[in-house]
């Protein structure tokens, strides 16, 4: 089995139809896994959810919502990466590095290193 994990942007991508990348996620065997981890989905959820709450009029608040929606119904396919205290305890010790990389790429990056051990 073969595990592929979708960052953020991959995600997001994939989601508002990017050809290619749609493209090669409908180009993997039955056999491989697509993930999302809860990164992703924490990102994406927090986002849409910041509109939802911030709307000022109906129409954006409608708008937010659906979106919302929208996002729940692409995820239900995907296989989803929990964060593992193991995954944590990477991230923390990756964080100290000072790497110049993003703390939600870092928590990706953490995971990534563990994802097999828990599929």
């Amino acid at each position: 089995m073969s595990l592929y994990v979708l960052d953020t942007d991959m995600l997001s991508l994939a989601e508002h139809g990017h050809a290619r990348v749609r493209s090669n996620l409908l180009s993997h065997a039955p056999s491989h896994v697509i993930a999302v981890t809860i990164i992703s989905i924490e990102e994406q959820w927090n986002g849409w959810q910041t509109k939802l709450r911030n709307a000022r009029t109906v129409q954006q608040a409608a708008n937010a919502s659906q979106r919302l929606t929208d996002m729940l119904v692409f995820l239900k396919p995907f296989s989803y990466l929990p964060q593992l205290e193991s995954a944590i305890r990477r991230f923390e010790t990756l964080k100290k590095l000072k790497l110049g990389v993003g703390a939600m790429d870092l928590r990706i990056a953490a995971m990534h290193s563990k994802a097999k051990a828990s599929l």
